[in-house]
């Protein structure tokens, strides 16, 4: 379940970050696919790195482990969009 979470925000994150800054967007579908694999990247540093001091300060209980994988997910996703569109941009000039 919490990778599902982890994969969905990533896919959002993704999404809005290239709906925030257009110039590194790579159309909707490239969008969603680069956040799903930023979302499970945000899922594994998450699980790697231990999610309870972060789970405890976001609500506690499964509240808080919700919104730090929603957290993680969003996160990794646009970060990987975003290196995506940036190593795009460089292929291309």
């Amino acid at each position: 379940m919490e990778l599902l979470i982890a994969l969905f925000s990533g896919a959002a994150g993704g999404i809005l970050a290239a709906a925030v800054y257009r110039a590194l967007g790579l159309g909707f579908v490239v969008n969603a696919a680069a956040g799903v694999l930023g979302g499970l990247l945000g899922w594994q540093a998450a699980q790697t790195l231990g999610t309870d001091a972060l789970a405890r300060l976001l609500g506690g209980g499964d509240t808080g482990v919700i919104a730090t994988q929603a957290l993680a997910g969003g996160l990794g996703g646009a970060v990987v969009l975003m290196s995506f569109g940036m190593a795009r941009r460089l292929v291309v000039k």
